[in-house]
């Protein structure tokens, strides 16, 4: 197609009438013809640059370079569009170098390599949208292409390791901050990174295997030496820190480093799986490398497959001194645990001879008079003897001789289980500042009276940042306590003069064990508990510790009341409560604090769960109900249960006392309230219905504490019947605030509004609110914003889709009487309709009338959400419905053709489609036809087929 001058300088004229006329020409443009006439004058030379106004940035299209991408599809053109691409200019936009990406992946690999210097400076600018996932894409077809240099390369520009801040910088203060902890970056967020590098692997490895495993191991070396704190050399990677097993990823997708070590055990056992017999390379290779983590990942590949050559695996076994470096851990214990066996009787031998040795005592017991300033007794070296050996045993327990079975039993039966295989808890690091003087077998080993002296008496020998501290020996007292739980309440009354922090890591494991629900000695604990109380309400300094040890205590009560056998015993209740009361009066949290860490920060019941009152109160209605479930076990239960609070005084005296805002003025302990008042409701009705206005106070200088009881009540709480007629009121107040309620949160990321919408349809759907003006209903909807109707409504249908059996006629004709009561509103938001796909999806109501609200909806031009489930149902009923599933899917088509919602889909579609066809409806064939036809119009031409199938059946 030649283009005439007369055609050409039309076409510029126009463009120069504006932007606007220009977008709309380029965008036109079908043919490649035009490709030579306006590269001549030059429209292609000056990509839209970045657009900079103030402090902001944008990004405009480059149309015409769209243009030229849609061009590159069409094989006459792709060599113009590409000497056109290569050579443009430098750009700092990053929408330019989109364009080139969707041009390559137009053309084919041997051309679309010809960009790709283009690319690699477009992945390099600060800014990047959907390039990184283009260029990625484009590595895979390079790598399947056999273009192994072209996509290596390619992918080590995308995959980059950012330089890290120089190490030598100063702070604030001019000290130097080389402690910092490092994080690596690459060129964009950390799950981008993740997930294009996971996408790209699998082809890199299938063409390029051993080079691709080389790059991506080149990559875990650069993040590595970016994440060191100092530019040190040397094995030492803190891998068991940030990597505590190469088989699974704690974190996954969260940093860079964890992402590229996946990436090498996935590119390992690629190469081993295409190729079995290069498992000795990449095993050498992984060993070559100089830090830790390598070395981890070739010991789990051997383990996973060792079985291709054991000569390999008794190589890397061949040295029992290896299992003392914690840094292979837990890869070399399974290894050894699975291939002991098979290991040579001399080797076996070796490691046999080599526990039996035991641990190095010298180094243990100069450790022990360097931090204990004196020699450990003969007791403890003993005990940390048997522990190592035993532990060491436990890892091969399965495959020992008798004699040597009885040895690890005898061990066992004296000492405890071992530690299970390959999860030693590392207490002597536990992160950085963080380091115990206490090794793992130290701590496990050491009789409580030595370590309650050692609480008492040690300390820190420099305030190395990196050294020994004191949150290092919480650490390893923690481990102590889970340990034996028992054993560490028998010692509790030895327990003096001993730093806070240590005092609350006793509590929390204590707390920890509580969880699961193992029985504990309540006496002794509840007299050190008493104890630690007093002498935390009266300490005079280090308050912060001691206030978190008031909450550890809270806590701990608080979880003891609810645990079936092994909960609190009733006889327990004169000891507890004076904990409890004393707990109550803790000034944490004080206005001060609220101001400073509530609001923005942390909602009010986020903050109770954070303060020593508000753990305590929430303590104290479980102390309340923990009394009522024994009242219920008793013969006279229903005269005791009626008298309410009068079963418990100081529980309705101390939660009066706090309502008075004089007295408690803390929003955090309001929240509580809240929170529990369907269980306040239970404990007293009487009571609760007399203190509502107390709890959720109307006037307008209290409303702070209003939306904090409120907004943990309606979160927190179903809307059960009998709270309705307490609350009717309170309800009322909250739909007149409900846009300031929105601005609110509760648990951190929940909307008390949202959850209100989800009361007023509930109320509503079991017919204890009505329609009528004056009642609730009408009220909310007269009062929310579009989008909060929308969420009451996509909540029904949320619910409806999760119910097991038949809605009944009554709860249908309810809803069906809600949705056309709102559809008669005007305006009706597009929000609210759009919730309707939910609706339909669930199957719950009459299928004919869902088809005529669908069908108005739809040619009203809206498109229901979720769209993919509306066309799931229709899938599911096509059959049945062959004509109505057709036509409401035909206008889906229409509405979703501008964004992406049909590639959501498409499957259903087909499926619809070709129910349609089969039909002996002649309408529906002609309208299944017509979709198909539309549906290619748009780019999606693989429905032709069923065309051609169905015709052919």
């Amino acid at each position: 197609m030649t283009i005439g001058k007369d055609k050409l300088d039309r076409a510029i004229a126009l463009m120069k009438k504006g932007p606007a006329n220009a977008e709309y020409f380029f965008e036109q443009l079908k043919s490649p013809g035009w490709i030579e006439p306006l590269a001549k004058e030059k429209l292609f030379t000056k990509p839209q640059a970045a657009v900079r106004r103030g402090d902001t940035i944008q990004f405009p299209s480059w149309v015409p370079g769209q243009y030229l991408a849609r061009m590159a599809t069409v094989p006459e053109a792709q060599g113009q569009v590409l000497e056109i691409l290569k050579n443009l200019p430098k750009s700092d936009n990053p929408r330019v170098y989109e364009v080139v990406a969707d041009a390559a992946a137009a053309m084919p690999p041997n051309l679309a390599r010809r960009l790709i210097p283009q690319l690699v400076l477009g992945v390099q600018l600060p800014f990047q949208f959907l390039l990184p996932e283009k260029i990625a894409s484009l590595v895979s077809r390079l790598a399947d292409a056999d273009l192994c240099g072209e996509a290596l390369g390619l992918a080590k520009a995308l995959f980059a390791i950012m330089p890290s801040p120089d190490s030598s910088r100063e702070g604030e203060d001019e000290t130097p901050v080389r402690w910092i902890p490092r994080e690596p970056k690459g060129r964009f967020d950390d799950w981008l990174y993740s997930t294009t590098l996971e996408q790209c692997v699998k082809s890199l490895v299938r063409s390029c295997r051993l080079e691709a495993l080389c790059l991506l191991c080149e990559l875990l070396e650069a993040a590595i030496a970016e994440g060191r704190m100092e530019r040190e050399e040397g094995p030492e990677d803190h891998s068991y820190i940030w990597r505590p097993t190469i088989e699974h990823s704690e974190r996954p997708r969260e940093n860079v480093r964890d992402s590229l070590a996946s990436a090498v055990r996935d590119a390992g056992n690629q190469v081993i799986a295409f190729s079995p017999e290069l498992l000795p390379r990449v095993v050498e290779h992984l060993q070559a490398r100089s830090t830790r983590v390598f070395h981890r990942i070739a010991l789990y590949l051997l383990n996973v497959h060792g079985e291709l050559s054991l000569p390999l695996v008794q190589k890397s076994l061949e040295s029992p001194e290896d299992w003392e470096d914690d840094g292979l851990e837990p890869e070399y214990e399974h290894l050894l645990a699975r291939f002991f066996t098979r290991l040579p009787a001399d080797i076996q031998q070796r490691f046999l001879d080599w526990i039996d040795k035991g641990p190095d005592i010298e180094s243990y017991v100069a450790f022990r008079e360097q931090m204990d300033g004196h020699e450990p007794p003969n007791v403890d070296i003993a005990r940390h003897r048997d522990v190592w050996i035993r532990d060491h045993l436990g890892v091969i327990a399965g495959d020992l001789t008798p004699a040597q079975r009885d040895r690890f039993d005898g061990l066992v039966a004296a000492h405890g289980a071992p530690r299970e295989s390959g999860r030693r808890v590392r207490v002597s690091v536990v992160s950085r500042g963080e380091r115990s003087p206490l090794t793992e077998e130290e701590t496990l080993s050491l009789e409580w009276p030595s370590l309650i002296a050692k609480m008492r008496d040690w300390s820190p020998p420099s305030a190395d940042f990196d050294g020994l501290s004191k949150e290092g020996l919480a650490g390893s007292i923690r481990q102590r306590v889970a340990a034996n739980p028992r054993e560490a309440i028998q010692h509790l009354r030895q327990v003096e003069d001993v730093d806070p922090q240590y005092v609350a890591a006793i509590l929390e494991a204590l707390r920890d064990s509580l969880k699961k629900r193992e029985a504990m000695e309540w006496q002794p604990l509840l007299a050190f508990l008493a104890r630690m109380v007093d002498e935390a309400q009266a300490a005079p300094d280090k308050i912060d510790l001691w206030r978190w040890v008031s909450k550890c205590a809270a806590s701990l009560i608080g979880g003891s009341f609810d645990l079936g056998p092994a909960s609190l015993p009733v006889e327990a209740r004169q000891e507890v409560w004076p904990i409890l009361q004393r707990l109550a009066e803790n000034p944490d949290p004080t206005p001060e604090h609220e101001g400073r860490y509530g609001g923005d920060n942390m909602d009010p019941a986020t903050l109770s769960l954070n303060t020593v009152r508000g753990e305590t109160f929430h303590g104290v209605i479980r102390y309340a109900l923990w009394w009522r479930r024994h009242l219920e076990s008793l013969a006279d239960s229903s005269a005791r249960l009626m008298a309410g609070f009068r079963e418990l005084p100081e529980v309705r005296a101390l939660l009066e006392r706090h309502l008075d805002s004089t007295q408690d003025p803390s929003l955090a302990v309001r929240a509580v309230y809240g929170q529990w008042f369907p269980w306040i409701v239970l404990l007293d009705p009487s009571w609760a219905a007399d203190h509502t206005r107390d709890i959720f106070p109307s006037d307008a200088e209290s409303s702070a504490l209003f939306w904090a009881a409120w907004g943990a009540y309606v979160v927190f709480c179903q809307p059960f019947t009998n709270l309705l007629p307490i609350l009717r009121d309170e309800y009322a107040q909250a739909i007149g605030a409900v846009q300031e309620g929105l601005t609110r949160k509760a648990g951190m990321v929940e909307r008390p509004s949202e959850h209100l919408a989800e009361h007023i349809v509930a109320y509503y759907w079991r017919g204890e609110l009505t329609l009528a003006k004056d009642d609730l209903v009408a009220a909310f909807f007269k009062a929310a914003r579009p989008k909060l109707r929308g969420h009451g409504l996509e909540w029904t249908g949320r619910v409806l889709m999760q119910l097991h059996q038949p809605l009944s006629p009554e709860a249908q004709n309810r809803l069906t009487a809600l949705w056309e009561w709102r559809a008669k509103q005007a305006p009706i938001a597009t929000e609210e309709l759009q919730a309707f796909g939910w609706w339909f999806a669930s199957g719950q109501l009459d299928q004919g009338w869902c088809f005529d609200v669908l069908e108005t909806l739809l040619f009203d031009a809206v498109l229901p959400e979720p769209d993919h489930m509306v066309v799931e149902r229709l899938a599911a009923i096509a059959e049945n419905y062959p004509v109505l599933a057709v036509k409401c899917l035909a206008r889906m088509v229409d509405l979703g053709s501008n964004d992406w919602s049909i590639h959501g889909w498409l499957g259903s579609a087909r499926t619809i489609l070709v129910a349609g066809l089969k039909s002996t409806d002649a309408d529906a064939n002609q309208r299944s036809e017509g979709a198909i036809h539309k549906l290619g119009a748009l780019g999606f031409r693989d429905f032709r087929d069923v065309l051609k199938k169905v015709g052919e059946s």
